[in-house]
């Protein structure tokens, strides 16, 4: 039996994959958009500070406009306390059935 055909092809059948996954690889750093760069999951940014002039209009218009005050987060509206009410009593309905 002849071993050194077989081991010859059975090196050059491990070797082909090795040279498919370089040249795959070098057509993909090819193709890299270095804007993407920006866009990337997990990438820390640091916080875009505001200038003074940005925070004045801010609080004019937090002080100027009555439904953002409503909106303000924690406070509930009449209309949040009917719904609370009706939905414990809906609860409470519930179990005593």
């Amino acid at each position: 039996m002849n071993l050194q055909p077989c081991a010859a092809l059975l090196a050059l059948s491990l070797s082909v994959p090795a040279v498919e996954h370089r040249s795959e690889a070098s057509a993909l750093r090819a193709r890299c958009d270095v804007s993407l760069e920006t866009q990337r999951a997990g990438r820390i940014v640091a916080p875009v500070l505001l200038g003074a002039e940005d925070r004045a209009e801010l609080q004019k218009a937090e002080t100027g406009n009555a439904d953002l005050l409503e909106m303000r987060a924690g406070e509930l509206s009449d209309r949040d306390w009917t719904i609370i009410a009706i939905a414990a009593a809906v609860v409470l309905l519930i179990i005593v059935l």
